[in-house]
């Protein structure tokens, strides 16, 4: 075995061990969730653009001059779309934080936080 097919088995072996890791911990309990909505973000990042792009190129922008710039900016609005629902979807989750046992808000800090001396 040369040199470059042992550096290219080395990269897969250590690809595929990444990814059995990934995939493991996104199959548990608690990640179920963000599975789902992971699977459908890739979903649609890999739909949404091309379709909107062959829409755009056959029925909407086919008389004009140069389709194809018109199609890929269609294009590259549907991933900004994509990019930007998938971000707001993370952002507004509902995070479910357990009480502390001390405090029913937690432990306060900062301009909240009470002297006690």
């Amino acid at each position: 075995m040369s040199l470059e097919q042992s550096s290219l088995f080395l990269f897969a072996h250590y690809f595929a061990a990444i990814f059995l890791f990934l995939i493991n911990r996104l199959l548990q309990k608690q990640n179920k969730d963000v599975a789902k909505k992971l699977g459908f973000a890739t979903v649609a990042m890999v739909t949404i653009p091309i379709t909107a792009f062959y829409v755009s190129f056959y029925f909407i922008f086919h008389k004009r001059q140069n389709p194809e710039v018109w199609s890929g900016a269609v294009a590259i609005v549907a991933v900004n779309l994509v990019i930007f629902g998938y971000v707001y979807s993370a952002f507004t989750e509902k995070i479910e934080i357990p009480p502390s046992p001390g405090d029913a808000q937690g432990p306060r800090v900062g301009t909240f936080k009470r002297r006690t001396d």
